[in-house]
This record gives structure tokens, sequence and C-alpha cells, in this order.
């Protein structure tokens, strides 16, 4: 098998050799990243907002309804009565 090599260096282990490099870099960097103060001040609260406020009262009050709708089917059914005219009283 034959490898490449560029000044004596094997190309594969240059490459593996920077990867693991940031890597180590970029986990330096994080643990850094957590290690700052924790003494830092929290912003201050927004003011209340402000609401309307109503007073209840207890009274009827007439519930109406109008929906839009249509009673015509996708199949409508012939309904009748089987009842025999002897039964009849």
């Amino acid at each position: 098998m034959r490898t490449l090599q560029l000044q004596g260096v094997n190309v594969a282990d240059r490459i593996a050799s920077r990867f693991a490099c940031g890597i180590a870099a970029s986990i330096m960097m994080w643990a850094l990243a957590g290690c700052g103060s924790r003494a830092q001040s929290t912003p201050a609260a927004p003011p209340p907002l402000e609401v309307e406020v109503a007073t209840v009262l207890e009274q009827n009050v007439a519930i109406a309804g109008e929906w839009i709708a249509t009673l015509d089917g996708y199949v409508n059914a012939q309904i009748r009565p089987q009842v025999n005219e002897s039964a009849r009283l």
C-alpha cells in the first residue's frame, strides 16, 4: 500500500494531527468560557402591565346563536313507515 508523503511526513498522519488539535482547542475554549464570573447582576424586572377591571353583575341573558349549515347529505335516504294497514286501530 502506498502512502502520500510530503517532506518525509505521512499526509494522513498530518491530517489526523490537525484534526486532534482542532478538537482539543474547541474543548479548551468551551471549558474556559464556562469559567466566567457568576456574580453578574440580573436585569431589573419590567413594571407591571396595566389591566382593565370590570364589575361583575348577575343577570339573566338570552342565549342565541346563528350557524350556517346545509341539510342536504352526501346520500339522502328516503324513510317510509313499514306498518301493515291491518295493524292500525
